[in-house]
């Protein structure tokens, strides 16, 4: 089998017809042949559960049987569905896509032919924002391809479809408890370990749904500070194990990240009351993360004006007493 679609599922049942409509009606493959389906119900309380065994229940025995399979959990986050998807997977490469999006009618054809010819673990693709109320037909979804711009620039791990032996043998998941940044830390994983540049179809393959409830869009100050200092620990024992094994590029990649993390910690912190916020500065101290360079080459309009603003803002956030004082002014615009 070529591929395995695991599809984290929480709390979607209006819109997880939509998605398996978009996998299971996939263009010269052949679900339980060419590709299988695997959903992980992360303790769901609404009909999402009885939406998948109920889709499941209508497709034809032999599909049915070796290529759509719900798993059913306790509610533990999308990291760890993600990895159990993972651990029952059968297929030579594998697509993480979430349960509330959809894929291109014509997606894992084009990606098998991609992969033919390259003869690479990793591709990656492109993909396009769907407003919330947005129904899947394989026309709409066609319309939406010939666009040819991609709306979404961030990469997540919706967007690689990933060889399995690569991911096992690297040791590569979802890590527990990051509730936000849990994709960007497997994505820097995905191309940490790769010796070849990962090369791009180029075709918009993905639909992203812009949707209220998502977990992107009810992000939570406590979660996310939490998240980021899993991330923080992560890359700094990344950059124990490997600065003797790896190349200074790659070294350097993981020495940005760390610079990166600590500002966005920083940037959180200072929206917390005065005690949490000391107690953030104190671990990172004790950590030994505070005294890296201000990077000055990070002021441009690459990114745009916000994200200019934002970096002058936190250019000189290492500084305690311009760290302190931010917290002072969020504390007042709070109010």
């Amino acid at each position: 089998m070529k591929f395995s679609i695991i599809l984290p599922v929480y709390n979607v049942a209006e819109y997880l017809p939509d998605c398996l409509a978009s996998c299971l009606e996939q263009e010269d493959m052949t679900l339980g042949k060419d590709y299988e389906i695997i959903l992980v119900n992360d303790g769901s309380t609404d009909r999402s559960q009885e939406v998948a065994e109920r889709i499941g229940a209508q497709l034809p025995e032999v599909s049915r049987g070796g290529g759509y399979l719900v798993v059913n959990q306790c509610n533990s986050g999308v990291s760890i569905a993600r990895n159990t998807g993972l651990e029952h997977s059968r297929g030579e490469y594998i697509w993480f896509v979430d349960s509330d999006d959809c894929i291109a009618p014509n997606a894992l054809k084009l990606i098998d032919q991609f992969l033919i010819f390259s003869n690479r673990e990793i591709v990656s693709f492109e993909k396009n924002y769907v407003p919330a109320t947005y129904r899947y037909s394989i026309e709409s979804a066609l319309e939406i391809q010939k666009l040819h711009r991609p709306q979404v620039s961030a990469y997540t791990a919706c967007n690689y479809v990933v060889h399995r032996d690569y991911l096992i043998s690297h040791q590569i998941n979802f890590k527990p408890g990051v509730a936000y940044g849990e994709d960007t830390l497997w994505c820097f994983w995905i191309h940490f370990h790769y010796n070849n540049p990962i090369e791009s179809i180029g075709e918009i393959l993905y639909l992203y749904r812009q949707r209220p409830g998502s977990a992107m869009q009810n992000r939570s100050n406590d979660k996310h500070l939490s998240s980021m200092m899993l991330m923080l620990d992560v890359y700094s024992e990344a950059l124990i194990r490997y600065s003797d094994k790896y190349p200074d590029t790659k070294i350097k990649n993981i020495q940005a990240r760390i610079r990166w993390t600590v500002d966005n910690i920083l940037m959180s912190a200072v929206r917390f009351p005065r005690t949490r916020c000391l107690e953030v500065w104190d671990n990172l101290k004790d950590k030994g993360v505070l005294g890296q360079y201000i990077t000055w080459e990070r002021i441009t309009l690459k990114h745009g004006l916000k994200n200019l603003i934002n970096t002058l803002i936190g250019l000189p956030i290492k500084i305690k007493p311009y760290y302190l004082l931010l917290n002072v002014i969020m504390q007042k615009m709070q109010r």
